[in-house]
C-alpha cells in the first residue's frame, strides 16, 4: 500500500506577520531622518524557503494557505473581541498578502479568521492526510496532526483532547484574543474542574455552567465564552449561507 503524503494548511496570518516583522529595518539617513523598510522580494524569498523546508520536513506534498477575512463573526457576538490589538500591521502587510493570494494556493473566507478556515479544512474529510502548521495553541481544538514550527513539534490532537482544550479554552479565555473566560479561572483550576469531571462522568458542559454560576453568572454567558474559544470545524460552517454555525453543547442540560 502506498504511503500517504500529507497536504500542509498553513496559518497565513502568522506567516505573513513572522517574517514581514523579521525583515523590517530602521535605517537612519543623517541630518535626524529616520525610515523604516521591509523588502519584498526578501520576504517571498523566507516565505517560499521556509514552505519548502516543511514540506521536505513533514513529507508533504500539496499546499494550502488560509488567511483571515476582512470581517469576523466574533466581534459581532462580542465587540471587544481582540480590542486590545492597537498596534500597525508590519509594513507591507497588504501588498505581500496580495501576493499570497496570487500563488493560487491560498484563501480566505469572509467573516471568518484564518483559524476557522484551517479547522473547517482540516476536518472536512476532502483533504488529503491534513497537517496544521501553526503556532497558535488554538488548534488543539482541532483533532487531527498539527506542527507547531517554533518548536518543530509534530503532535496528534484526538477528538477527545480537542473538546477538552475547547471547553478548557472556554473557562480560562484568551488574553491575546481579548476575551475573558469565567472569572478566577485559570489554567490550573480549569484543568481541576474538567479532571472533575472525568472521574465523576459529569459532562463538561455542565461543570462549565456551574463554574460560571459560582461566579456570578450563568448559562449564556459561558455560552458566548465558548463560542468566541471555538474555532471553526466543517460542521460548523453553513456552506451555502456562507456563514458560520454557532456553536452549542451536545445536550440541552
Amino acid at each position: 500500500m502506498a504511503s500517504r503524503t500529507p497536504t500542509l494548511l498553513i496559518d497565513g496570518d502568522l506567516l505573513l506577520w513572522r517574517y514581514l516583522s523579521g525583515h523590517e529595518r530602521d535605517i537612519d539617513w543623517g541630518d535626524g531622518v529616520s525610515t523604516l523598510h521591509v523588502n519584498h522580494e526578501e520576504v517571498r524569498g523566507s516565505i517560499r524557503a521556509v514552505i519548502r523546508k516543511w514540506r521536505t520536513d513533514l513529507g508533504a506534498g500539496d499546499v494550502r494557505v488560509a488567511l483571515s477575512g476582512s470581517r469576523n463573526f466574533r466581534k459581532e457576538l462580542y465587540p471587544d473581541y481582540k480590542g486590545n490589538r492597537t498596534g500597525r500591521k508590519p509594513i507591507g502587510f497588504k501588498p505581500l498578502r496580495d501576493w499570497l493570494f496570487s500563488t493560487g494556493k491560498c484563501r480566505s473566507v469572509e467573516g471568518i479568521e484564518a483559524d476557522d478556515l484551517l479547522g473547517i479544512w482540516a476536518t472536512g474529510g476532502k483533504i488529503r492526510d491534513p497537517i496544521i502548521v501553526s503556532s497558535d495553541k488554538d488548534f488543539r481544538q482541532i483533532p487531527g496532526r498539527l506542527f507547531n514550527p517554533s518548536t518543530e513539534e509534530l503532535l496528534t490532537v484526538s477528538p477527545g483532547d480537542a473538546d477538552h482544550h475547547h471547553m478548557h479554552q472556554c473557562l480560562t479565555g484568551d488574553r491575546a484574543d481579548n476575551y475573558p473566560g469565567c472569572p478566577g479561572v485559570g489554567p490550573k483550576r480549569a484543568d481541576d474542574i474538567l479532571a472533575q469531571c472525568r472521574e465523576s462522568g459529569q459532562l463538561p458542559w455542565i461543570s462549565v455552567v456551574a463554574a460560571y454560576e459560582r461566579a456570578g453568572l450563568g448559562e449564556p454567558e459561558a455560552l458566548l465564552q465558548a463560542r468566541l474559544a471555538r474555532i471553526l470545524r466543517v460542521d460548523d460552517f453553513d456552506f451555502e449561507k456562507k456563514e458560520p454555525i454557532l456553536w452549542q453543547p451536545a445536550s440541552s442540560a
